[in-house]
């Protein structure tokens, strides 16, 4: 990786010395003048928000999150074939980005000048017979199989995939770094989760919906996972490891979601898959961004039936693929076999509880949601709908727009009122001739992608 390792100024050795058996190193000789222990310091990349350009580190051990046993690979270029040792490591009490050894004693620095490698890696997995997780080889140490889903299907106490991380440096010495490791960690996987479900009845009424099945057909169930593949990001100039998809593997990702009823309840919330383009080829059903909601919704006289709605998440002009580390929630609206309203955002990756969400989302979700929010502003605008604004802790009603809108009939300038806040959400509105907005708007776009201002600025 083409980054300086940070100067890590903290006082970790006397907490590594002494008193703890071998570890699983083989045994070397005493070199003269040899540097001694390799200390390490981990820290997360804590945002994907845009891309993995514009790096944003945290050092682990500074909140709570919990990652479990934390496997190192010692590579050493000191001879052929290139030697090889490995100890697990876990994050210490008391000090923050500290990895201690477990139970075994530390990675030594095999001469001054020889270069090292150091390759790090989790391995969370749901128990002894687990649907999902990582799931070692027996006999190739760092490589091994990821089988992606929820929190439930892939981990126990809370380590799942969303406690899956992986770390690689480039090639050091210690004459030339020290006796301090960065391990700098991201997460090789994707995460999806769904805010909330909007059913849009026959008479425009809305019911929030409260599970469902949502299935990917095109999503692969597993991918394989070696520590020592080098995977060209294509962005910033960086090298980074991954997971990458075989062919070999099955296709159809199914997620059995539910909405939490408390914020620790969040097993079947979010889901973790391979990083994914949303639109590949023409044909829309083939494509990695086409999915199939089925759930159970209300019939007239208050009988349920299962009806299954077909939507792709390839309509955001903002958002083309999800990168590893980045963490998307969405917002979906279903109405006459179709999801007619998919709003989708890209945030921050946290580990902590989930928010309590709303079970009813107001907002834009269709197109003719559009047509009568327009119909409100030009002719009522003192009295919009209250099923399509949200009051935010300042008191001002956001508009929040879930679909691209087609407002071509507007041929004049339109005017948000005042107390209100149009939020687009990053999707865009089609103006007719000498169309424009004016007053308080935000992530609006238009729809050739370029963001949308005022005529005026």
């Amino acid at each position: 990786m083409k980054r300086n390792l940070l100067p890590y100024i903290i006082g970790m050795g006397a907490l590594l010395a002494g008193g703890l058996s071998s570890c699983s190193e083989e045994e070397t000789p005493s070199l003269s003048g040899e540097a001694g222990t390799v200390l390490f310091q981990g820290m997360l990349e804590s945002a994907k928000v845009t891309s993995r350009a514009g790096e944003n580190y945290i050092i682990m051990g500074s909140n709570s999150d919990k990652f479990g046993d934390i496997h190192i690979l010692q590579k050493c270029e000191s001879s052929s074939p290139e030697e090889e040792y490995s100890c697990i490591y876990e994050l210490a009490s008391g000090v923050q980005g500290l990895l201690n050894p477990k139970g075994g004693s530390p990675l030594q620095w095999k001469g001054t000048d020889i270069k090292h490698t150091f390759y790090a890696w989790t391995e969370p997995v749901a128990g002894s017979t687990p649907d999902g997780g990582v799931h070692m080889d027996d006999e190739i140490q760092g490589k091994g199989t990821v089988v992606f889903g929820t929190q439930e299907k892939t981990g126990t106490d809370n380590l799942g995939l969303e406690q899956f991380i992986v770390a690689k440096t480039n090639e050091i010495s210690y004459s030339t770094n020290g006796s301090y490791v960065g391990l700098h960690f991201y997460r090789p996987v994707v995460k999806i989760g769904l805010d909330s479900l909007i059913h849009i009845n026959g008479d425009g009424s809305r019911t929030a919906l409260k599970k469902c099945t949502i299935t990917f057909p095109n999503l692969y169930k597993k991918a394989d996972f070696d520590v020592r593949k080098e995977a060209w990001n294509g962005e910033d100039g960086d090298v980074w490891i991954e997971a990458t998809s075989s062919s070999e593997y099955e296709k159809g990702v199914t997620w059995e979601w539910e909405k939490p009823d408390q914020e620790k309840d969040t097993l079947k919330y979010m889901l973790y898959v391979h990083p994914f383009v949303f639109k590949e080829g023409t044909n829309e059903e083939e494509q990695p961004g086409y999915f199939t909601i089925t759930a159970e919704v209300e019939k007239s006289g208050g009988d349920y039936e299962a009806k299954t709605y077909r939507g792709t998440l390839a309509g955001n002009s903002q958002i083309t693929e999800l990168k590893a580390g980045q963490f998307m929630k969405m917002n979906l609206a279903v109405a006459d076999g179709k999801v007619a309203g998919v709003g989708s955002y890209i945030v921050d990756w946290n580990t902590g509880a989930v928010a309590t969400v709303p079970h009813k989302r107001a907002g834009v979700y269709t197109q003719e949601d559009a047509k009568e929010l327009l119909a409100a502003l030009q002719e009522n605008p003192a009295d919009i709908p209250a099923y399509f604004y949200e009051e935010d802790a300042e008191g001002e009603k956001v508009i929040h727009i879930y679909t691209h809108m087609d407002w071509s009939s507007l041929m004049k300038e339109l005017a948000i009122p005042e107390g209100y806040v149009l939020d687009g959400g990053g999707y865009y509105i089609k103006f007719g001739e000498g169309g424009s907005l004016s007053g308080d708007f935000e992530n609006v776009y238009t729809p050739e992608g370029t963001e949308y201002f005022p005529t005026n600025n």
